[in-house]
C-alpha cells in the first residue's frame, strides 16, 4: 500500500511538470501599491504605471546575465502588441553601486520600454523570491495573472503564450457583447 501512494504521488507529481498549456492563475492578488522612481527621478505609484494597460513586469539588474537576454525578447513583445492595449515595463532592482551602469545597458541592449528604479527593493520584496529576472503579467484593474522567475532560452514562448491568451480573451469579450435596439 506503501509503494502505491509513493506510486501515485510521484505520477501526480510528473504529470503536473509535463502537462501541456499555459498556466493563467485562477485566484488573483493585487498588484501591491509601492511607491518607485523613474529614470528621471520622479516618483510613480506601481498602479499608476499599468496605465490602463495589460502590463508585463520583469524585475532585472544589470549584473544579471538572464536578465539583459530576456530585456531583447521583452522588446520585441513590447512592439508587438502595443497595439493591443499591453506594455512592458522593466523595473531594475540595482542598488547604489551599479544604478549607474542602467543607461549604458539600456542603449547597447536598444531598449525603449519604460524603465523604473526599485533600488531599495521595497517593490521587488512583496513578491517574496530572490529569482531575477522575475517577471508578472498584471491586468489594467491591478490583478497579477501570471508570474515567472527565472529566463532561459524558450521561456519567452511560454510569456507570448500568456500575453496571446490574455489579449485574445479581451478581444472576444469585446465582440461577444451584443446591442439592445
Amino acid at each position: 500500500m506503501k509503494y502505491k501512494i509513493i506510486g501515485f504521488l510521484i505520477f501526480t507529481h510528473i504529470s503536473l511538470l509535463y502537462s501541456e498549456g499555459v498556466d493563467i492563475k485562477e485566484e488573483y492578488r493585487d498588484l501591491p501599491n509601492v511607491k518607485i522612481k523613474s529614470l528621471k527621478g520622479r516618483k510613480i505609484s506601481t498602479k499608476k504605471i499599468l496605465n490602463e494597460k495589460y502590463t508585463m513586469m520583469s524585475f532585472w539588474a544589470t549584473w544579471c546575465v538572464p536578465c539583459l537576454k530576456e530585456m531583447k525578447e521583452l522588446e520585441i513583445m513590447h512592439h508587438k502588441y502595443k497595439d493591443d492595449d499591453f506594455q512592458v515595463v522593466g523595473i531594475s532592482v540595482d542598488d547604489s553601486k551599479t544604478i549607474k551602469k542602467i543607461s549604458t545597458t539600456l542603449k547597447s541592449k536598444k531598449i525603449s520600454y519604460a524603465i523604473y528604479l526599485d533600488t531599495e527593493q521595497r517593490f521587488f520584496e512583496k513578491f517574496n523570491t530572490e529569482a531575477l529576472p522575475f517577471s508578472i503579467l498584471v491586468s489594467p484593474d491591478g490583478k497579477i495573472l501570471w508570474e515567472h522567475s527565472g529566463y532561459i532560452p524558450g521561456d519567452e514562448k511560454e510569456m507570448e503564450a500568456v500575453i496571446v491568451d490574455v489579449l485574445d480573451g479581451t478581444k472576444k469579450a469585446a465582440s461577444d457583447s451584443t446591442k439592445l435596439d
